[in-house]
This record gives C-alpha cells, structure tokens and sequence, in this order.
C-alpha cells in the first residue's frame, strides 16, 4: 500500500519562561508505503514534515521584567522518517471499518527559531534558535480508525511523536526547553490505495 499523510500538529513542551497563547498549532505532510505481511499487520516506512509556529508571552530575564511580559513567538520544523509496525483489528480481509494502528521509530531533524532575544537561561547564556536541523531518535505511536472501500484507504488518526530537546542547544547557547522531551501530537487524515 501507498498513503499520503495531512494533519495538524502541536507542540506540549515550552521553553523555560515562555507562557503559551492561543495560536500554537501547524501543520503536517508526508507519505508513506507498507506491505502488509499478515491480514492484521504489517510493516510500513514512513516520511514527514511538520511546522508548528506558537505565539505567547516571555519573561525578559536579562532586563529582569522591567516592563513586564513581552510578546514572543517561536517555530518548530521536524523532518520524520521512521519504521512502523502497523496493525489493523480486525483483520483487513475481514472488515472495511476497523481500527487501525502503528508503533515505531526512527530519526527526526529538528530546528527551533523565534523571538527570543529576551530569553535568558540559568547560566546567563542568550537564546536565538538553532543553527540547523540536528538529527536525533524518536519514537511514534498512531491510533486511529480506517475504512477500506474498493483498496481505496481513507484514516483518521491521532499521531503522537516523542522527541528528545537534548540536541536543540547549540553552541555556548542555552537549552530553551531545559532537555525536556518534547511530545508533538495531533489528528491527521491518510489517504492511500491498497495493491
């Protein structure tokens, strides 16, 4: 099979300071091709790209706050590509409804920029963003319901992909997120054709 994946994504994690407001989501693309080695799972190499771009308020830690929160944003890119085992109950042969599936993990390139030229972190380092996309493990789980009419494949699923922030500090910079992982989560829609 072959699917096209799209989607809506966001991002859990904050950076240290920084009070999220409403607009904190982005989108997904991506595809993906699997065989299906039994009638309930199979196996599937998966491709995607996220922008997820959050407004807010940070606190200016170098001028201590002197005229209070300042507006502030930053962007989160990832590239994903990852192995999936993917699993359909009931069987594909059985049902055109069924729930649908998939755990896995592979590799992610993240970037992180913004405005963050009041952000500082506990060492007293400053804070402008990556300087490139860094590649690091991650690990995805997909739950979600397909229908199968005609091999036409039509999902809704809720993706949920969990990132290490250890290699978002470059250089005599400070970490915004302080290393905590970072979970980007959201609904997407796959559209593919089964062979």
């Amino acid at each position: 099979f072959v699917s096209a994946h799209f989607g809506l994504f966001t991002a859990v994690a904050k950076p240290d300071g920084f009070t999220i407001g409403k607009d904190r989501t982005g989108f997904g693309v991506g595809g993906s091709v699997g065989y299906l080695v039994f009638p309930w799972g199979g196996i599937e190499l998966m491709g995607q790209y996220s922008d997820i771009r959050i407004n807010g308020e940070y606190h200016d830690t170098i001028n201590h706050d002197v005229d209070g929160p300042q507006e502030g944003n930053y962007r989160l890119q990832t590239f994903r590509g990852a192995a999936m085992l993917r699993f359909n109950l009931p069987a594909a042969s059985q049902s055109k409804v069924r729930f649908a599936g998939g755990i896995g993990g592979g590799f992610v390139l993240d970037r992180v920029g913004g405005d963050f030229t009041g952000w500082q972190g506990p060492s007293g380092e400053t804070y402008r963003g990556t300087d490139g996309f860094r590649p690091f493990p991650y690990g995805q789980l997909d739950l979600g319901i397909e229908v199968e009419i005609n091999q036409i494949m039509a999902a809704l699923v809720l993706q949920q992909s969990l990132h290490s922030t250890k290699h978002l500090a470059p250089k005599l910079r400070a970490n915004p997120f302080g290393e905590r992982p970072q979970l980007v989560v959201g609904p997407f829609l796959r559209v593919g054709y089964a062979f």
